[in-house]
């Protein structure tokens, strides 16, 4: 049965004093935030009863919580809060890198900001202050790929350009690259868009090229070609094609293959080309973005790619796919489109630019949005709907 007694309270400070319960042995005081003992003398309970109790303000958090990756170099920026989702000054956050340690303070709106430093690792950081519960948060600190694109062929003469981005797709300014060209290596640095371009060109053959900048993981090795310009041959007048680099005709051999002249073989093959050409065309398309999305999200880009010989896109899809870590071979498959003056035409006609980029290269369009399916069959466009690759 309860009842009234003297009970002992030692304060956080370390001084006693004596509280008086009510007649239902209940206590009523305005606990503060520490450590405080209640001892029962053994008079009233027949022994001695003792029990600590903690008294906080609640737990730290560390936000937001979900900022757990970090690339080297890059500036972290994290808020403490209280349970209530309140900013909570003057918080002791501990940071271990992975080049050394670092403390910080919370500011008046609860925040601290750090750079990640220059090695790869886990980081973490721990968040401390008197009367609160403390918090944890562990993250990883990366070193971002560069990626490097140049254009597959170029003519003799002609400006060759190459293309840095990471591995997000960004563009990426002040990377060196080195280009090896026929018969020497070429240095450049990488601009506001980071593109490289060269107009030492002059002789054909293979080209390479890699970036690098400090901070990140050197790029793949991208390749293109530097050509003698073809000069066009009219069959129609030389029937036995040109000298090359001329547009001279080549005499034609006096031969017969089954009794037939060979200009007689010749005129069929010339007749039936056009034929051929329909059956053994490459199948192409054009995929708008949201397409494309939904098969990188879905893990369908592979599938798609093994369907058609070649899928055209807009630049921010492409990018995004060279971006990815996959295959060249899936990424080869990709080539991007820009809209000429014909198919700005088009676009200000029919209100959507992937419309107008499969009709400006004349190819069906791949699409998963409805209302581009509805403005391509408006405009006579072949379509194809995601669901079906």
């Amino acid at each position: 049965m309860p009842v009234a007694a003297d009970i002992l309270l030692t304060l956080p400070d370390g001084k006693d004093v004596i509280i008086h319960t009510n007649a239902n042995g209940e206590i009523c005081y305005n606990f503060g935030c520490g450590i405080y003992k209640v001892i029962v003398p053994k008079n009233v309970c027949g022994e001695e009863y003792s029990r600590t109790i903690t008294t906080t303000y609640g737990k730290l958090h560390i936000t937001p919580s979900d900022l757990i990756k970090a690339k080297i170099n890059e500036t972290l920026t994290y808020i403490i809060k209280d349970d209530s989702g309140n900013v909570v000054k003057g918080a002791k956050v501990s940071i271990g890198l992975p080049d050394g340690n670092v403390a910080k303070t919370s500011d008046y709106a609860g925040k601290i900001t750090f750079n990640a430093g220059e090695k790869e690792g886990s980081y973490t950081l721990k968040v401390s202050k008197d009367c609160y519960e403390n918090d944890t948060l562990t993250g990883t600190i990366i070193m971002p790929k560069l990626v490097i694109k140049c254009d597959s062929e170029v003519n003799i003469n002609k400006t060759l350009c190459c293309y840095v981005k990471d591995q997000d797709g960004n563009n990426v300014e002040g990377a060196n690259v080195k280009l090896t060209m026929p018969g020497r290596e070429i240095l450049l640095i990488s601009d506001a868009s980071g593109k490289v371009c060269t107009n030492e060109t002059q002789i054909a053959g293979d080209v390479t090229a890699i970036a690098s900048k400090e901070g990140y993981e050197d790029s793949n090795i991208a390749t293109g070609k530097i050509i003698k310009e073809k000069i066009p041959c009219d069959t129609a007048i030389c029937p036995c094609g040109c000298i090359e680099g001329t547009t001279q005709c080549k005499p034609c051999p006096e031969c017969n293959i089954f009794g037939l002249p060979c200009w007689i073989l010749l005129l069929l093959l010339i007749l039936i080309a056009p034929l051929l050409f329909l059956l053994l065309r490459k199948k192409k398309i054009y995929a708008d973005e949201e397409s494309i999305n939904k098969a990188i999200k879905e893990e369908q880009l592979e599938n798609m790619a093994k369907q058609y010989d070649k899928i055209y896109v807009s630049r921010k899809s492409y990018d995004k796919i060279w971006g990815m870590d996959i295959e060249d071979k899936i990424k080869n498959k990709f080539e991007y489109v820009d809209l000429d003056e014909k198919g700005e035409k088009y676009q200000q006609e029919c209100g959507d630019e992937h419309v107008a980029r499969a009709k400006q290269q004349n190819l069906g369009l791949l699409t998963a949005n409805d209302e581009t399916a509805k403005k391509a069959k408006e405009n006579k466009i072949k379509i194809k709907r995601y669901e079906e690759i």
